[in-house]
């Protein structure tokens, strides 16, 4: 993973005005506990920096590992948990076009724990977008703002498909079936799965799998009141114009 970071780095009895430092690399590793319930790490090493005034920033190199579970909700996944951190010794350096640029250090190396909240946006299954913000949990620590991308090196090659794509995939077998006429002689029923995903303590999912169920069965009814109006011959003709998007019409007339 790589990235930047906007930071407020404590310098001087106070956190310094945030400056943008685009020098952030890392690597994560989790595991996943639940369905949708994550828990991972992530090593990070930034240069960040502060603007104390228009002519200086101070700087400090920081490593950071950011611990903490997630909860994936179809393609962005949120964290929360906290931020070790080591912090070199704020280095003051001059920014301007002078040939006299000034850096001096101050202060000391320093240990600090911060708490981390963060979200991810799942690009593909093997890049995603991070945003983490770092709130100090006291008043001399610094804060920052993280964003970058991550690149997975072992994406698992099956995909974990949102609900709406798992609509849009179940409607395309339904107009086969309905060109078949097999949605005319029996109603769908999911109750396999949903009795293996009860035995797998999945309720939530379980009650999804009903819903959904009831919902197709209720658009299978009342396609079959519609078909009721019409003869069974020209509905079929009607499918398979839709279906083709030929002129079969054209035999008839």
């Amino acid at each position: 993973m790589a990235g930047g970071s906007f930071s407020r780095i404590y310098f001087d009895g106070k956190r310094q005005p945030s400056a943008f430092s685009l020098s952030s690399i890392g690597i994560n590793s989790e595991f996943q506990i639940k369905d949708k319930l994550h828990f991972g790490s992530t090593f990070l090493i930034a240069n960040q920096k502060s603007q104390v005034t228009p002519a200086f920033q101070v700087k400090q190199q920081v490593a950071q590992l950011l611990i903490g579970p997630s909860i994936k909700i179809d393609d962005v996944k949120f964290h929360a948990g906290f931020s070790l951190e080591y912090r070199s010794a704020p280095v003051l350096r001059s920014i301007t076009d002078s040939p006299i640029n000034l850096v001096s250090s101050s202060g000391d190396p320093t240990a600090e724990l911060n708490f981390m909240l963060g979200t991810e946006f799942y690009l593909s299954p093997r890049f995603s977008m991070y945003l983490n913000g770092i709130i100090p949990s006291q008043s001399t620590n610094s804060s920052s703002f993280q964003l970058g991308l991550k690149c997975r090196l072992h994406a698992k090659p099956e995909k974990v498909e949102s609900y709406r794509h798992h609509r849009k995939e179940m409607a395309k077998k339904d107009i086969v079936l309905l060109k078949e006429g097999a949605l005319l002689v029996r109603l769908k029923t999911s109750e396999n799965t949903i009795v293996a995903l009860r035995k797998a303590g999945r309720e939530k999912q379980a009650l999804k799998e009903e819903k959904w169920q009831l919902t197709q069965n209720q658009k299978i009814v009342k396609a079959l009141k519609l078909t009721s109006i019409l003869p069974l011959f020209i509905f079929s003709i009607v499918i398979n114009l839709i279906k083709s998007g030929k002129g079969i019409l054209k035999e008839f007339f």
